[in-house]
This record gives C-alpha cells, structure tokens and sequence, in this order.
C-alpha cells in the first residue's frame, strides 16, 4: 500500500503542471492556487533533478539496465551546474517583482532554451519513464518565457515611443535637449530584439548565449570536468540511446550466479552445457550446475527471504568483482577450474532441493526459460 502511494504522489506533480498549462492556453495565464504551484514548481525543478541527479551518483556498469541512472558519474558535475542554472533562471523569472537589465533578460532567456533543448535530450537518452517527468518540465519553461515576455512588453512599449523618454530619464532635472537621458543604443538593441516574434528572437538569442556556455564551461574546467563533460555525461554510459561503453559488455553475464555462470563458459567436455537461456533479455549457457544453483536461490527465496536478502547482499560483492574486469574470466581453462571448485555447492544445493521440494527437477528444468 505504502508502495502504490509513493508512486502515485510521484505523479501528481506532472499532472498538476498539465493542469496549469491547460489553463494558461485557456485564459491566457497562469491563474492557479499560489502554494500549489511553488509545491508543483519545487517538485518538478528542484525534486526531479535532485532524485535522478543522486541515482547517477552510483557508477554504472554493464549490468545496469533498469533505464534511471542515465548520466556518467564523472561528469554529472556538469549536469548539476546545468540544472541548477535552469532552475534558478525559471524561479526568477517566475517570482521577481521588477525586471532586469537587458543582458540579464538575455542570459535569462537563453538559460531556459538551453534547458529545454537539455531536457529533449534526456528525453532520448532515457527510457519511456522520462515521458512523465520531462515534458512538464519542459512546459514549465515554455511558460516561463512567455511570463517573460509579457513582463518585458511595457519596458518595450516605453523605448519603442519617442514620447515616453521622460519616463524612462534618469531622476533629475533635464536642462537642455542634449541631456535627455536616452537608453544606450546597445541596450535598445537588446530590447528591442527581445520584442521580436518567437521565431526570430529564440534562435538569435540562442547563438548570443554561446559565451555564457563558454564561461559556465571555463568555470567547470577548474574543477576538472572537461570541454566535452555535457556530451560524455550522456555518451559514458551503458544502456541508453547515447551510450557509447556497451561494447565494454560483450560477453558479460549480468545478475544470477556470478561464479556459475562463468563456470559454465568452460570447455564443454567439462562444464557439459544443456541449452541457451535467457537473463535479463539476454542469452546465456546453462548447464546443470547453473540451473541447480538458480533453483536453489528461488527455493532460498520462497522459503527464507530474510537468508537470501543477506546471503544475497555479501554474494553480489563476487559479481562487482567480476564485473570489474571480465576479461580474465574469458579465458576457459580459468572457467573450467571455477566449475570444479563450485562442485561441493552444486551437491550441496541439490541435496536441499530433493530434500525441501516436491518437484525438484521440474523447478531446475523451467529455469531462465524465456517468458
């Protein structure tokens, strides 16, 4: 019960920020119950990154396959920075009471494009589950810039009417022509440009936001991430659409029984395989000693949960050792000898099987059969 709570508390942010963009396409504005929205605006901008932020903080290995940990753990450094910058720009944008200079609504607006085409990305990278969580995300951005905008537009109806000047003039009294305090051309370019449509504003600020890149990026450097941290934080993984370390698990039997499944990859005049198998959505060899051991594990499990979760805990430490580097373990006199070592444990194991089930051999036979 606890658990299908959880889930459905999880949810609950995205829909509300549906909600909220129904309503804004409908009335044209964000009319909506003022401490929902900052609880909806900390889940989505600040709880989401943070939980999947310190799931990749465990480095990934070949048998990571459930679809979360999506970054490198050595560059998410980079990533953090990132979303804390997005954040940061939506909350202001969303909560000041003045407006800013024009470089600051540029760097502002350019912040939030950066995180939105940031967010698309993950949205490849990630599997299915990404489509619940980014995508409001992504809307809360959107909806930031056009509260942007709209915020903006008085300011930009003020430069854009010669006789509004005075009330744009610095406090003071204006004594001759010449002393009219005019906004800096350089500064109504900006402005200005912030008035353009969509179409033609966000791209430009797009490329003007290149040295704010440049700058995050220097500043990154000084605490050793690289120039191309934001591509390998993507590519450095395993598993995902971007992930460029999968030829690092060819041949990697994931999960199960480490020490019987590489035993099994011995010659087969001594391991003697029975068929193929399928774990994890991958074929592997089983033979006798690897079904035995699997059927006792599920037995281990129906029987004596509290045993197998510790039993189960100490033994994944052999498989993080194997996994550290599988390439001796392809070598198949080394299999050959692991096979003859876990002998007393395949007798052992069978022993409990004929002693506690009633149908021992038709537990061993169904193991890692497909479906």
């Amino acid at each position: 019960m606890f658990i299908e709570l959880a889930v459905l508390l999880l949810f609950v942010p995205p829909l509300v920020v549906l909600v909220r963009f129904i309503v804004f396409l409908v009335k044209g504005s964000d009319r909506f119950n003022r401490v929902v929205g900052v609880l909806t605006d900390l889940a989505m901008m600040v709880g989401l990154p943070a939980y999947q932020l310190f799931i990749s903080l465990t480095p990934q290995d070949c048998c990571d396959s459930d679809g979360f940990n999506i970054f490198s753990v050595d560059h998410l450094l980079t990533i953090v920075i990132w979303c804390v910058l997005g954040a940061s720009a939506y909350f202001y944008v969303s909560y000041r009471k003045q407006i800013a200079s024009p470089v600051v609504e540029v760097v502002v607006a350019w912040t939030m494009l950066f995180c939105i085409g940031l967010n698309v990305f993950i949205i490849i990278q990630m599997n299915e589950f990404a489509w619940a969580f980014c995508p409001p995300i992504i809307i809360q951005l959107l909806m930031a810039l056009v509260k942007q905008h709209r915020q903006l537009a008085p300011r930009l109806e003020q430069i854009t009417r010669p006789d509004m000047l005075d009330s744009i003039a610095m406090p003071g009294e204006i004594e001759t022509q010449q002393e009219v305090a005019v906004i800096p051309t350089w500064q109504s370019a900006f402005y200005s440009m912030l008035n353009w449509p969509a179409a033609s504003k966000y791209p430009l600020i797009m490329v003007m936001g290149i040295p704010v890149f440049v700058l995050v990026d220097s500043v990154l450097l000084l605490f050793g991430q690289r120039p191309d941290s934001l591509i390998l934080a993507f590519t450095q993984t395993y598993h995902m659409y971007y992930s460029e370390l999968d030829y690092l698990c060819e041949g990697v039997s994931c999960g199960g029984h480490y020490l019987c499944s590489v035993a099994a990859n011995g010659h087969q005049s001594v391991v003697k395989p029975i068929r193929m198998g399928i774990r994890a959505g991958r074929p592997i060899i089983c033979n006798r000693q690897l079904l035995v051991a699997n059927a006792f594990e599920e037995v281990l499990q129906e029987r004596f949960p509290a045993a197998h979760r510790l039993i189960r805990r100490h033994y994944d430490g052999v498989g993080d050792f194997i996994h550290n580097d599988y390439t001796p373990y392809k070598n198949k006199y080394l299999c050959d000898l692991i096979y003859l070592l876990m002998k007393p444990a395949d007798w052992a194991f069978r022993f409990v099987l004929y002693t506690v089930d009633r149908a021992p051999e038709e537990r061993i036979a169904r193991q890692y059969r497909p479906g």
